[in-house]
């Protein structure tokens, strides 16, 4: 595990991108497994609460970051799970 800084052609400028062995990038996925289905979770009972049309503005937020975690997190273990 390391960190990288790939040049971004035609700026000048470096993206730097944390580059991990398969092996790491698999150790971490199972790690995500138990995190994302408590993410889904938490997400399900907020979208319960948004259907109603109780939610508040506070829990809509909430909904709104955690839809966007489980997304990070399901495309990070689809793209492990996609090299094995």
């Amino acid at each position: 595990m390391k960190w990288t800084h790939e040049p971004i052609r035609g700026t000048g400028y470096n993206q730097v991108m944390l580059a991990l062995t398969p092996e790491e990038a698999g150790m971490i996925a199972e790690e995500l497994r138990p995190v994302l289905k408590s993410l889904k979770k938490k997400y399900d009972r907020l979208e319960d609460i948004r259907q109603n049309g109780d939610a508040t503005t506070k829990q809509l937020d909430k909904w709104t970051i955690l839809g966007e975690k489980i997304g990070t997190v399901e495309q990070f273990i689809d793209l492990i799970d996609g090299f094995y």
